[in-house]
């Protein structure tokens, strides 16, 4: 814990000595106002909006500030602005386990599958390559090393979508042969990093956002007992995924905000999408979200993967019926 507190605390040293006093601004509520000003530039008497995970509490915040400036807007894989970080995160434990029980089930349905026996036979080899490179990192050719953090990472990468499962168990059996480089592909990927070995700002900003937006108050104990319930409730990578708290520990600026309500009173209507097996956003976070805004209508995608739209057909029709003809379905049509 002290090495992983030690690295949360350069991290946070760091991007304050390279960011300046702009830090302290990139707030979501921040850059709410920031939208309206857009907004007010361009001309529009509303804000037409579609708002995709994080993009969904820049939205609802958004509706909350300026409701009478709301115009159609639909918020996909809903973040729940009432709940903290340590909630966030076992959730999230949850959602990735649930997503990989079920990708595991499609594996062993179908002929290639790397792993055999049960379900929780699958479950516990994919552990184990995941405890063997923990304790043996591979390098790959440009000097990294894949340890159990990393594989987790890009792990949880393949299961944003259902349609990436079978890259997901290519990849677990290539690491299992001791080869780690289609687990830096996904990895990559989602840290936005170029063939140059260049990276953008979006993981950093990413941390400077959340830290603005939830914080941690809390101390080691109580994030000792949240990483304690991450494992119970994610067997495979909950070990792998604790103590996250520790990136807004020592954050230069205090929260911009508390958990709390976001209601939105007298805005227009606002399409809500729950994925029912999101691993990232659960579903839990899309119902609550829509049962707090007052204009809140939740609408259901039966199924897998981080965010609905664009997939189904009924997806499709039904946000599309609604950004281009203003045509909100009366019931959730549970796609």
């Amino acid at each position: 814990m002290a090495d992983l507190h030690g690295q949360a605390t350069r991290f946070s040293t760091g991007c304050a000595e390279n960011t300046g006093e702009l830090l302290r601004f990139v707030d979501t509520e921040s850059a709410a106002r920031d939208l309206d000003i857009l907004r007010a530039a361009l001309g529009e008497s509303t804000l037409d909006y579609l708002g995709f995970s994080y993009g969904t509490l820049l939205g609802a915040t958004y509706a909350d500030l300026f409701p009478h400036a709301v115009g159609r807007m639909v918020l996909d894989g809903a973040v729940d602005p009432t709940i903290t970080l340590s909630d966030i995160f076992l959730s999230q434990a949850e959602g990735y386990e649930g997503a990989l029980r079920a990708a595991i089930a499609f594996c062993l349905d179908n002929p290639g599958c790397p792993f055999d026996g049960t379900a929780e036979d699958a479950a516990a080899q994919i552990r184990l390559i995941l405890d063997t490179v923990e304790d043996a990192p591979l390098e790959a050719q440009d000097g990294r090393l894949l340890d159990g953090d990393n594989l987790t990472a890009a792990m949880k990468v393949a299961l944003y979508r259902k349609a990436d499962w079978p890259y997901l168990f290519d990849l677990l059996e290539s690491v299992s042969r001791g080869f780690p480089a289609l687990a830096f592909r996904a990895i990559d990927s989602s840290n936005s990093r170029s063939p140059k070995g260049e990276y953008t700002n979006s993981v950093e900003a990413g941390v400077a956002i959340q830290c603005l937006d939830f914080g941690f108050e809390g101390d080691s104990a109580a994030m000792a007992a949240n990483a304690a319930a991450i494992e119970a409730a994610a067997p495979v990578l909950g070990t792998f995924m604790t103590y996250r708290e520790f990136d807004c520990v020592d954050w230069p600026h205090p929260p911009a905000r508390e958990p709390a309500a976001l209601h939105a009173a007298g805005s227009a209507p606002i399409m809500v999408i729950g994925t029912t097996n999101d691993p990232a956003t659960p579903y839990a976070f899309a119902q609550s979200l829509a049962g707090q805004l007052s204009e809140g209508r939740l609408v259901t995608f039966e199924g897998e993967g981080h965010t609905a739209y664009p997939g189904t057909d009924c997806i499709v029709s039904t946000v599309d019926g609604f950004l281009v003809d203003g045509t909100m379905p009366a019931v959730d049509p549970r796609c």
